[in-house]
Order: C-alpha cells, then structure tokens, then sequence
C-alpha cells in the first residue's frame, strides 16, 4: 500500500493496542499513530482493556499479543461485538489463532502491522456495507 493511501485509510480511527512488551508496544503505537490512527495503548490485562472494547464508538480494531494475560477473552470479546482482531503471535501460541481475523508472526515491521489494519477497516466497512444492502 502507498504511504499516502494508507495514511488516508488510517486517518483518525481507533486502534486498541495490547502488548506486554514497553518497546514493541511503543514503536507500533507510533507507527500508527504517525499513519494517522488514534491510539490507545494498554501494557497489561485490565478492566480498561475490557472497557475500552465494549465502549469504544466507533469500534476500534484490536491488536493484540498472544501472550498478553486476557487475550483469549479479549479477542472473544471483541469478535463478539465486530471488532476486528490482529493478533501478533509470540514465540509460543497462547491463544487460537481461528479466534482472529488476522495473525502475525515475527519479525514484523510496523508499517506491515499499519497495512493490515488499514486491510482489517477496509474489510469490516465492507461487510457493514453489504449488511446495509441486505
């Protein structure tokens, strides 16, 4: 995807970033958020997690690693209410990859990370779309 295209796609929505580790958690929240994407970043498993994925208007996408305490009933959670989920593998598989819309295993780079949400948008626009036709 161009730059550009993906800063259009990404331009002020809602990303819902969970990642354990302080650096990699850093480095995509600036990617994105440099693409345009609003985020809201959480370390640790947490009422505000959970929150923030039953509250959030317009519905983010999540994007979340496996070995995040949490992540199977987040990932449940978010599925239960449309949200899109990118699910960043670890080294060991904590949680079903079937749960996800979209899994990633390292090495990554951010701006991959940013192209597959921006896919992820573009993809539940879609079926709200053809749901609206229905």
């Amino acid at each position: 995807m161009d730059p550009h295209d993906l800063r259009v796609a990404l331009r002020g929505r809602a990303v819902l970033l969970v990642h354990e580790n302080d650096f990699l958690r850093r480095y995509l929240a600036d990617v994105l958020a440099d693409n345009g994407a609003t985020i809201s970043a959480h370390a640790f498993a947490g009422i505000a997690v959970t929150d923030a994925i039953r509250d959030a208007t317009p519905p983010p996408v999540l994007v979340l690693s496996d070995s995040v305490g949490g992540a199977e009933a987040w990932v449940d959670e978010a599925r239960a209410r449309g949200i899109p989920v990118l699910l960043l593998q670890s080294s060991r598989l904590a949680v079903e990859r079937a749960a996800a819309d979209r899994v990633m295993r390292p090495p990554f780079s951010g701006f991959q990370v940013a192209e597959t949400v921006a896919a992820l948008i573009h993809e539940a626009e879609r079926r709200l779309a053809v749901g609206d036709e229905a």
